[in-house]
């Protein structure tokens, strides 16, 4: 498998080590002895290479894994031997900050704590704040359907989803245009958070590239 991803992202780009999240039960696990599989991890650094990975994964029956920050604390980052991950920290721009229309737009690999200080530089907040926020990327949250602190203000991350660019498990790009959220039945952006958990391979909507997300004014411009 390795010689076929190295010719994708390039030998410099693939390792192979352990990789899991923060579930306590994996970590009690390793202090007793126990050793977690290595498995190979591919880091793409443009859509491209994600479209030709999972061409490949779909047409060779390989488990692909999008890792973002690996903050989980519930095991569901958990990749065996002989299947893959994507490490999506090559995606970590920030778009564009629309202060007018207060939303903005970021890909997946974008750390949570980063976005929130670009932010607030410019008077805003994402107003999701999750105790892990400094380890968290935006596709985790999105995926995880991650609540925080001031949830019950804000509303929990999907209810900050606006849209998402993602990289369907057979290669097909989609990505709708800007519109309301919910108009007739479930919207895009809830599908995709609501699905994505449920399937511990992360081979539903994943790996996203993009979102719009909604920001709102900081509390120190409110009066």
């Amino acid at each position: 498998m390795r010689p076929e991803i190295e010719k994708i992202v390039g030998a410099a780009a693939v390792d192979e080590r352990p990789v899991r999240d923060l579930w306590p039960a994996a970590t009690m696990a390793e202090r007793a002895g126990e050793t977690p599989d290595r498995v190979l991890v591919a880091r793409p650094a443009g859509r491209e290479q994600v479209v030709s990975i999972l061409r490949w994964a779909t047409a060779n029956a390989v488990i692909v894994t999008p890792l973002g920050g690996g903050s989980g604390v519930c095991g569901a980052l958990a990749p065996k031997r002989g299947e893959l991950v994507l490490d999506m920290g090559g995606f970590d721009r920030i778009l564009e900050i629309a202060e007018v229309n207060l939303v903005c737009r970021v890909e997946s690999g974008v750390n949570g704590m980063t976005l929130e200080r670009k932010l607030n530089e410019k008077g805003l907040t994402l107003g999701h704040f999750p105790s892990s926020l400094p380890g968290t990327t935006i596709g985790g949250l999105v995926s995880t359907r991650s609540s925080g602190q001031e949830s019950s203000r804000y509303g929990s991350i999907e209810d900050m989803v606006l849209s998402l660019a993602v990289v369907l498990p057979d290669g097909t790009f989609a990505a709708p245009r800007p519109g309301p959220r919910d108009a007739a039945g479930d919207a895009v952006g809830h599908q995709a958070a609501r699905h994505a958990p449920l399937r511990p391979r992360g081979l539903c909507l994943q790996p996203v590239r993009g979102r719009r997300r909604r920001v709102r004014d900081s509390d120190r411009n409110r009066r």
